[in-house]
């Protein structure tokens, strides 16, 4: 038993004594360990320094090794340029912020390595019509991004680097997120002209950013107070609440009508040089047309010959009131001519005797086909005008019904459109009679001024009131279509209420 027992004993010992030298004696001890190090986000070919020696992560963002147990120093690139569109910044480790570091290496390790990516984006500016803006005409854009950066940019705006994820811990993981920018601030001219947070951005490598401003077109149009008729004058916009000694834009208004392509929304004064006029506040939230009155030597034309008139008709009343009607007679004779020189007269070169109606014209599938328009004279005075196209020719003259036409083009039938409209070309343009016509299968449109994208409201003035139109949209600039012979309707047209 006893015998046994010490063999067994025996056995038991030489086995650990040989197991314990075998390594040993033949050099083979198992004193290697693995060393995983993860990327987020999945990075491609980061390369890790491991004790001097250069190792690159796999397909999978990964750095797998066996390596001797023992201390090793880990250092890492703080910026490591992939492409010309991508660079990967250090940010930090699941288990600390330091970028290089030292490890002891006894057993299996597992790290994970927090990055940043970095890719070029440009802005692009546009206004409320779509037109390019200069950037050399943006102060500043200020950035807000999701992971709470404040970010402030200027000129030029193109190739700028901005981070495309964050890192954000969640127990024992690092987790990659994806960034996000919201337009905070655009400064034009010292105006904000952007709704703080609407739009919204991703980076992409060489991603085009564009940013829709408020921007819009600023008519004037200039008249004398007395006559009504377009007075040459010059056009000055101040901020309504800053320097008074240094206007912002000016224009030369030619024909009475000054016209401003490009105005951050934003609170104006006007003024004018040329007669006398007081100034004008201007709360500008969309494209505006404004009127100004301003007073002429003009003005002593009437008032003198009135003053002289009212002192005469006095005495003669006093001295023969048997002569009160042929007085009254006189008086009303004047007032009558005051009433054509001011408002018929200037009338029937302000389209005020003028009325159009467009209606939609919908095909089966209700999709719209065509416009059916109608032109309509609304007063006694005479009017005979002719307006000339390719394609048509568009008479006006003393009448009611003056013309009608239905206007279709196949290009239209590619437009959906919502609900049934007499919808009402937008302020910004000068006013002039607009026709419409069909040419080549598509559908152009008539102004002074060349039509850029956008949507255009059409107004005509009735009766010193707005009548709205029809809406079109305008997806490029389209060419002159008509010439003119005779005297122009110049119809006005006011911005959308």
């Amino acid at each position: 038993m006893w015998r046994k027992i010490f063999v067994i004993t025996t056995g038991v010992l030489i086995l650990i004594f040989t197991s314990m030298l075998y390594p040993r004696v033949y050099g083979l001890e198992n004193t290697s360990a693995m060393l995983r190090i993860m990327t987020t986000p999945v990075t491609k070919d980061f390369p890790i320094v491991i004790n001097n020696s250069v190792f690159k992560t796999d397909d999978n963002g990964v750095l797998c090794t066996n390596l001797p147990r023992g201390l090793y120093s880990i250092n890492v690139p703080a910026v490591y340029v992939i492409n010309e569109t991508t660079r990967v910044v250090f940010k930090r480790w699941l288990d600390g912020w330091q970028q290089n570091r030292t490890i002891n290496l006894v057993k299996n390790v597992n790290l994970t390595l927090g990055l940043t990516h970095y890719h070029p984006v440009s802005l692009k500016f546009f206004d409320a019509f779509g037109e390019n803006i200069p950037e050399n005409e943006i102060d500043r854009v200020e950035l807000m991004s999701s992971n709470g950066d404040h970010i402030i940019l200027t000129s030029p705006y193109e190739n700028i680097w901005l981070s495309s994820n964050h890192l954000r811990r969640a127990h024992a993981d690092l987790l990659a997120k994806t960034t996000t920018y919201r337009i905070y601030r655009v400064v034009m001219h010292g105006k904000n002209v952007v709704y703080r947070g609407q739009q919204i951005f991703n980076v992409t490598p060489n991603g085009i950013w564009e940013i829709s401003l408020l921007v819009f077109p600023l008519e004037v149009h200039v008249t004398d107070f007395i006559l009504n008729t377009p007075i040459k004058c010059r056009v000055f916009i101040y901020d309504l609440y800053g320097d008074k000694n240094s206007p912002l834009y000016i224009a030369d208004a030619l024909n009475g009508t000054a016209y401003f392509p490009k105005i951050p929304r934003g609170d104006y004064e006007i003024r004018i040089d040329g007669g006398i006029s007081l100034p004008t506040p201007l709360i500008f939230r969309r494209p505006t047309i404004e009127y100004i009155k301003v007073i002429t030597p003009s003005i002593c034309l009437i008032i003198v010959p009135i003053g002289c008139l009212f002192s005469t008709s006095i005495i003669l009343l006093k001295k023969k009131p048997e002569h009160r009607n042929k007085i009254l007679a006189v008086w009303l004779l004047l007032i009558t001519f005051a009433i054509a020189l001011t408002q018929i007269i200037p009338g029937n070169f302000s389209g005020r005797f003028i009325s159009m109606n467009a209606t939609p014209i919908y095909g089966s599938d209700e999709k719209l086909i065509g416009f059916r328009v109608e032109i309509y004279n609304n007063y006694f005075a005479p009017v005979s005008l002719t307006y000339k196209g390719s394609d048509v020719e568009i008479k006006i003259y003393n009448g009611t019904h003056l013309w009608t036409a239905t206007l279709e083009s196949p290009e239209l039938h590619d437009e959906e459109m919502g609900d049934l409209k007499i919808v009402s070309i937008s302020p910004g343009l000068t006013h002039h009679i607009i026709a419409l016509y069909p040419l080549n299968e598509e559908w152009n449109i008539y102004s002074k001024h060349p039509l850029m994208r956008g949507d255009y409201y059409v107004f005509i003035r009735l009766y010193g009131i707005s009548v709205p139109i029809l809406t079109i949209t305008l997806q490029s600039e389209l060419p002159k279509g008509f010439t003119e012979e005779e005297q122009i309707v110049d119809i006005p047209y006011q911005q959308e209420p």
